[in-house]
């Protein structure tokens, strides 16, 4: 049996919603980056345009170049029940120089999440360079784990801690769960923290509480505002302005202050959204505050947050005030993340993809998801499409080897009967 190869170059193309039913507003697009990934969870940029991934399997990924490299950058033994596994990953500010990867995952079997600190070499992590920084209490089941992470301008870590199913443990203080911690580079605790003095040990990490998963926040670079989302129970969605010993009312509120006795240094959400219309979990966040701005100005600054179940990314200023709807039905969201150069990319948990939102003004057409090479037998079919975006109405032609293929009018091209001389061809789509 004899198979060919069919090589499929694109030069143009163009817009409206596309096969995975995704909207979004008029003048942006989005580009597929990568869809080989396994449960990506998380992802940082390095300053040279390394993208790196965490699975939630204990793999971290690097994408360069556009190409998910083969080999993986780092692989860590975690426990992989209900939520567990690798959750999050942080790039020191000094990564061009000290090659210092933070993660954050959950060690196996001993039913707690550890804060790690690894070395790079180059694009893979120097063998027995785990640091361990921090280890978290003991958790009573396998769901909320938290784990988010951002640095700060004077070089804290600030870690998003889930309750771990212990809810109550979110309202007391001898605990690490349900919390807002800040640390040092080095797992040191500042004596600046607000509990410094007041408690002891570890402890002295709790910045603040009263939070159940805050899987994702974001840290705007210019203004050092942390906003958090908080996943819901069956009600509300949040997302919380952190600030030193308040206390976001988890388990006694969920959701806006209505009617209950809220707890001492209690802190409203600065935006809270119902289960009205299929939210199930608020668990992307990022602040538009790029070195290269891409987005129009008015995005500049404002905070974009998704939910899981219905794909919808919403935008909101530094006080909460809803400005925007970006985009809607993007699949099973697990992060999503401004890049420097002005990007916004997220994850999909469950479609193994990683995606790219751009702004290229309103109707120009795009590609949002090229077609790969194809191995097909002699003598069978092979087919080729693409996903565009663009003002309607959409013309395509296709072309193979530079010549115009006759009636070959549509996003897909279908060929049948190939054969070997057809092997190497060049098609691409005007």
């Amino acid at each position: 049996m004899k198979y060919l190869l069919l090589a499929l170059s694109l030069v143009c193309s163009v817009f409206t919603s596309f096969s995975h039913n995704v909207e979004l507003k008029k003048g942006f697009v989005q580009a597929l980056v990568s869809d080989q990934l396994t449960e990506p969870t998380s992802l940082a940029f390095a300053n040279d345009g390394r993208i790196f991934i965490t699975e939630r399997a204990g793999t971290v990924r690097i994408i360069e170049n556009n190409q998910l490299l083969d080999e993986p950058f780092l692989n860590v033994e975690t426990d992989l029940a209900g939520e567990r596994g690798l959750s999050s990953i942080l790039l020191d500010p000094n990564f061009d120089i000290n090659g210092f990867v933070y993660i954050y995952y959950t060690v196996p079997e001993l039913d707690f999440n550890r804060l790690s600190r690894f070395k790079a070499n180059g694009n893979r992590v120097i063998p027995g360079s785990e640091t361990i920084l921090l280890e978290l209490d003991k958790m009573n089941g396998i769901f909320h784990n938290g784990g988010a992470m951002r640095f700060a301008s004077d070089g804290t870590i600030f870690l998003a801690v889930g309750d771990g199913l212990a809810h109550d443990k979110a309202q007391t203080l001898d605990n690490l769960l349900g919390k807002m911690l800040r640390l040092n580079s080095d797992g040191t605790i500042p004596q600046d923290n607000p509990y410094y003095n007041e408690l002891e040990g570890k402890f002295r990490a709790i910045y603040s509480y009263g939070l159940r998963n805050s899987f994702t926040f974001d840290l705007n670079p210019e203004t050092d505002q942390i906003l958090a989302n908080d996943v819901g129970l069956v009600t509300w969605e949040e997302v919380n302005d952190i600030l030193p010993k308040k206390n976001y009312g988890w388990p006694i509120i969920e959701g806006p202050l209505n009617g209950q006795t809220p707890p001492e240094n209690y802190k409203d959400p600065v935006f809270a959204t119902p289960h009205e219309h299929g939210e199930c979990a608020i668990v992307g966040g990022a602040f538009y505050q790029p070195e290269q701005v891409n987005f129009p100005k008015e995005y500049v600054g404002k905070y974009i947050f998704s939910d899981y179940c219905t794909g919808l990314f919403r935008v909101i200023d530094s006080e909460g005030n809803l400005q925007d709807t970006l985009l809607v039905g993007a699949d099973f969201v697990s992060n999503l993340t401004t890049s420097p150069d002005g990007y916004l990319y997220y994850a999909s948990f469950s479609e193994v993809e990683l995606w790219r939102v751009s702004y290229i003004g309103e109707g120009q057409p795009f590609i949002s998801k090229q077609p790969k090479d194809v191995l097909a037998v002699v003598g069978e079919n092979a087919s080729f499409g693409i996903e565009d975006f663009g003002n309607q109405p959409i013309d395509y032609k296709w072309y193979k080897n530079n010549v115009e293929i006759a009636g070959a009018t549509e996003a897909t091209i279908n060929l049948s009967n190939v054969q070997l001389s057809d092997s190497a061809a060049t098609f691409h789509c005007v």
